[in-house]
């Protein structure tokens, strides 16, 4: 054999040492995986003696979970094992729910990581093939995409790119997962200072989907993965309520999964073609495309771009909505019955968040977003149920059908 296939091999197979100490060797930790795994079933140790946080990074962590969980706790920087250095939050009850762990890291790193995807590109597959031969997994370790970002971090700092690996022997993310990566922080809590984490996270406990969802499409090419975006929907409305906007809102995420290796920008091409597929599935349903569209003086753009100070950052950066929501903007004044006699409107908004160039299985995601207006904003009517409910099927179909990619 050629000895420059040989040296090339050697460098697909084999991790840098050096690197490999430093940044790509959480999730082949096996022994000590299976230890923490084995711990998470007695949750209440990770809930004594909270810490009181001291860094920008903790306070801006806890400030926000309050909101979604008191029950969250600061656990504290880790002095051994292969988390030390690493400081760790719990939301645990009954050994069910995250631990995740960070560090502060060189922010040069991630440039460093996109700037030479060839080389960086072998060495994450070489760590994700030795870590799919861990016993605690189901030997199914690909590359993450930002939804699977650990919910608790992802409220500070923004997915960049990670790795995951299910716990667990089934063939998808039904039960629980393992997942490292690295990620932004929000630079509003670290005074507009770039800050870059590294993570480590376990979600632990039954779960009846997968990748934060559920499959409602599977091909030879692409995996979608429907989520009602439950968390990010809850904090809008909330922050709607506030600031009386008389508006309620119905959020539908579609997370689609590549099975191939497919071009970045054939990816991103395809994923704009779905959108402006889905909205025309959404005109049929009787919604026409308006511009400049207001709400008690404040435009759409600037009622849901407003809201991204309630809503976890990861998702408000990824879902991009400072350049999109006003270029796809649908009414309905007509139907349902909420609609009459000029008491209330339907609105629906999609938008797109594109393909991460770097993560392979990443073919972007479609967002639907169904705001009811005055009295539309009563979602318990029937009519209106019925109307979003309706919305959202013909929005799932469109997608599911074009999503053959062939």
């Amino acid at each position: 054999m050629n000895k420059l296939v040989v040296i090339f091999c050697i460098h697909i197979i084999f991790i840098s040492p050096a690197l490999a100490d430093k940044y790509f060797n959480k999730l082949i930790k096996c022994d000590e995986i299976e230890k923490l795994i084995s711990r998470l079933k007695h949750s209440d140790r990770f809930r004594k003696n909270c810490m009181v946080p001291a860094s920008r990074v903790e306070k801006g962590l806890m400030e926000r979970t309050k909101m979604a969980d008191p029950m969250v706790c600061l656990v504290g920087v880790q002095s051994k094992g292969f988390l030390a250095g690493f400081n760790c939050v719990s939301q645990l009850r009954e050994g069910k729910g995250e631990l995740s762990c960070f560090r502060i890291i060189d922010n040069s790193f991630i440039n460093e990581y996109k700037s030479d995807s060839t080389y960086y590109g072998d060495v994450a597959k070489s760590y994700l093939s030795m870590a799919s031969t861990c016993d605690y997994g189901g030997h199914d370790s690909p590359d993450a995409s930002w939804p699977q970002m650990p919910g608790l971090l992802g409220l500070v700092s923004k997915f960049e790119f990670g790795f995951i690996t299910s716990i667990g022997k089934s063939e998808v993310f039904y039960n629980s997962y393992a997942t490292h990566g690295f990620a932004s922080v929000d630079p509003s809590i670290v005074n507009n200072e770039r800050v870059v984490i590294e993570y480590f996270s376990i979600l632990s406990g039954e779960r009846n989907t997968t990748y934060d969802g559920t499959i409602i499409h599977e091909s030879e090419k692409l995996v979608v993965v429907f989520n009602d975006a439950r968390d990010y929907e809850n904090e809008m409305n909330r922050m709607l309520v506030k600031s009386n906007q008389g508006l309620r809102v119905n959020i539908s995420d579609y997370t689609l999964r590549c099975k191939l290796d497919i071009p970045y920008v054939d990816r991103k091409k395809r994923v704009r073609h779905l959108l402006r597929n889905v909205g025309r599935s959404i005109k049929r349903q009787g919604l026409s495309k308006e511009h400049g569209l207001k709400f008690r003086g404040a435009s759409i753009h600037d009622v849901f771009v407003n809201t991204k100070r309630f809503v976890p950052y990861n998702y408000a950066e990824h879902s991009d909505l400072n350049t999109v929501i006003d270029k796809v903007v649908y009414v309905s004044n007509s139907n349902p019955s909420c609609t009459n006699y000029d008491k209330g409107s339907i609105v629906a908004m999609t938008f797109v968040t594109e393909p991460n160039e770097f993560v392979i299985s990443d073919c972007g995601s479609i967002s639907l977003a169904v705001a009811g207006e005055g009295v539309c904003s009563r979602f318990s009517a029937l009519s209106t149920h019925k109307y979003i409910t309706g919305l959202i099927n013909a929005t799932t179909e469109q997608i599911t059908t074009d999503a053959n990619w062939d």
